[in-house]
């Protein structure tokens, strides 16, 4: 729309009235999330999707933001990444959506449940499919690639290859299309030899569940309607029998007014979880979410790298030899750190306390290297500001060190916990060292990745 000739000023006021609408779209999304705050999440696969589409729904809003703004939009007008942005909100997520109230009403509608394992088959292949799908639509239409066009290839306008990633996108898609028969097949399968659900298996509190006969029959309800007085979403209610209880009776007002939801006891039942669920420590939710952010961070730098080495000033940096010695340094400190979880299961913490100094002592020989190869590549005359594939070079070895710090950051807490050791702390320092031997095998993996990066390119 901005681009079709119009008055700026009409710009203007289509750019600000477009934004405005995040404002509702941000108290729906608040509004979902805030109602799984201190829930009995069970991660079942209607919740499966359900928390698939408020992730797709919410990555899908943020690319409307940059489309929403004029100056941006312009160069992306027309492109994949429109494509993308309206796939990911008005089409994944919807379905997604759909899928997870089929799975949610399946035992209500045939008295059976869809097959478990099948079900998680079909949900992470939609999920990871649809991603695979349209996130590299994004990238695509950074790159200006046009919508509307069945092939584009290499020419004058794209200098650099995007066969690639429209081959890709193709594979998922195919593979995605076809799990979506495994799903037609559970339903036709488990319609007629599914586990039996019984009345209420998820323990809802809407009413569509206090039929007497399930499948319902004729007229749903009995003669008389049930009477409830309490909301769909009123779980865990003080005086209820059970968690998922609907009230068929009144409470006086004075019981309504003196109920105490805050109270200890009420917080103990409403934190209580049955079944399936999320059980993660948080320091290792942590140190995934950390570890997830990272590779991300590395895998779009590397992108990048690969567009850029195919122009012609690219020129190629010589490997010294002290970055070999390096990724020997840190997979010798590795291997240790499979010898100090193999110690501290087994109680051997002055063995422990040995090889944790090494491993530090081989994490400063490791920073050291790489000052040196710095000062090394600069006495060449290799400076940052160069070439491209220097700058690439000083980056990627940079960021690689600057995680390395934040992992003898951790090292220390490490090594603190395991020298003061006693009966008491002994099970958190084996958390402790398991998070940091994590953490220092993922190192390991990331340089190699970039070491091999460099070396064959």
């Amino acid at each position: 729309m901005y681009v079709a000739g119009m008055n700026p000023w009409f710009g203007f006021f289509f750019a600000t009235t477009t934004l405005i609408i995040a404002v509702p779209t941000a108290i729906k999304v608040y509004n979902w999330v805030l109602t799984l705050w201190r829930g009995n999440i069970k991660l079942t696969l209607p919740m499966l999707f359900s928390i698939a589409f408020i992730i797709t729904f919410v990555n899908g809003g943020l690319t409307g933001l940059f489309l929403g703004n004029v100056a941006v939009d312009v160069p992306l007008s027309d492109t994949y990444f429109v494509v993308a942005h309206f796939h990911m909100v008005m089409g994944i997520a919807p379905v997604l959506v759909i899928l997870g109230s089929v799975y949610h009403w399946f035992p209500l509608i045939t008295g059976r449940f869809l097959n478990e394992r099948l079900g998680r088959i079909h949900f992470w292949v939609t999920f990871i499919g649809s991603y695979s799908i349209y996130f590299p639509m994004h990238y695509l239409g950074f790159m200006g690639v046009t919508r509307r066009y069945f092939e584009v290839f290499e020419g004058e306008a794209f200098t650099y290859s995007i066969t690639g990633i429209n081959q890709f996108i193709t594979i998922a898609a195919l593979i995605t299309g076809a799990v979506q028969f495994l799903f037609i097949y559970n339903i036709i399968v488990s319609s007629k030899f599914g586990k039996k659900a019984g009345k209420n298996p998820w323990k809802a509190c809407s009413l569509e569940w206090r039929t007497k006969d399930v499948p319902p029959t004729h007229g749903n309800f009995d003669k008389e309607l049930p009477v409830v007085y309490r909301w769909a979403y009123d779980y865990s209610v003080p005086g209820a029998d059970e968690e998922h209880n609907m009230e068929t009776k009144k409470d006086s007002i004075i019981d309504q007014l003196t109920q105490k939801p805050w109270d200890p006891a009420q917080v103990k039942i409403d934190n209580s979880h049955e079944g399936r669920t999320f059980n993660l420590h948080v320091g290792k939710l942590g140190l995934r979410y950390l570890m997830i952010v990272s590779t991300i961070m590395f895998c779009l730098f590397i992108v990048t790298y690969g567009d850029r080495m195919v122009y012609d000033d690219w020129v190629k940096m010589p490997e010294p030899f002290l970055l070999w010695i390096k990724t020997f340094v840190l997979v010798i400190s590795s291997i240790i750190f499979v010898r100090i979880q193999i110690a501290s299961k087994k109680n051997q913490f002055k063995k422990a306390k040995r090889d944790l100094i090494l491993v530090g002592f081989l994490a400063l020989i490791f920073l050291i290297g790489q000052f040196l190869v710095w000062q090394n590549m600069v006495d060449k005359g290799y400076y940052v500001y160069g070439s491209p594939a220097n700058a690439y070079f000083y980056l990627f070895t940079a960021l690689h060190g600057l995680h390395l710090l934040g992992g003898l950051v951790y090292w220390v807490m490490t090594i603190r916990k395991v020298w003061n050791i006693n009966n008491i702390i002994i099970r958190k320092a084996k958390h402790t060292i398991e998070l940091c031997s994590i953490y220092w095998h993922f190192l390991l993996a990331v340089w190699i990745v970039l070491f091999g990066l460099m070396l064959f390119t």
